[in-house]
C-alpha cells in the first residue's frame, strides 16, 4: 500500500516538474528545440507505459480473484451534514434522476430537480 502510494506521488511530482519545466522553456525562449520535443515524447510513451502497467495489473486481480460480486453498502444517508446542519430527504428524491441541494433555514433539503 505505502509503495503504491509512493510511487503515485513519485508520478505526480514528475509530472508537474515536466510542466513546469516545459512552460518556463516556451515562455523565456519562444522556441522549442528537439530536446523538447523528446522530452515531451517520453513524457507520452512513460504515460502510456504506466498505463499498460496498470491495466495488466488490474486484469491479473480480475484473473486471480474473479468478477466483483458485491458492491459496499454505503448505509443510510446521514441525518446532519459535517457542518451539523439538518439534512431533510424529499420523497422520490433517492430514485429521482437528478437532484438538486437546497439550504433553507440552516436546513438542508434533498429534492428531486425541478421540485420545490
Amino acid at each position: 500500500m505505502v509503495r503504491g502510494t509512493v510511487a503515485r506521488l513519485l508520478v505526480f511530482v514528475l509530472g508537474v516538474v515536466l510542466f513546469v519545466i516545459g512552460w518556463w522553456r516556451a515562455a523565456t525562449s519562444g522556441d522549442i528545440d528537439l530536446w523538447f520535443i523528446a522530452w515531451l515524447a517520453l513524457g507520452v510513451v512513460a504515460t502510456v507505459l504506466v498505463t499498460l502497467v496498470w491495466i495488466r495489473w488490474n486484469r491479473r486481480i480480475y484473473r486471480r480473484k474473479g468478477p466483483r460480486r458485491a458492491t459496499a453498502d454505503p448505509g443510510p444517508l446521514p441525518a446532519r451534514d459535517q457542518l451539523g446542519r439538518p439534512v431533510i430527504v424529499v420523497a422520490g428524491s433517492l430514485e429521482a434522476h437528478a437532484t438538486r441541494l437546497t439550504l433553507v433555514d440552516d436546513v438542508v433539503e434533498i429534492c428531486p430537480d425541478g421540485a420545490q
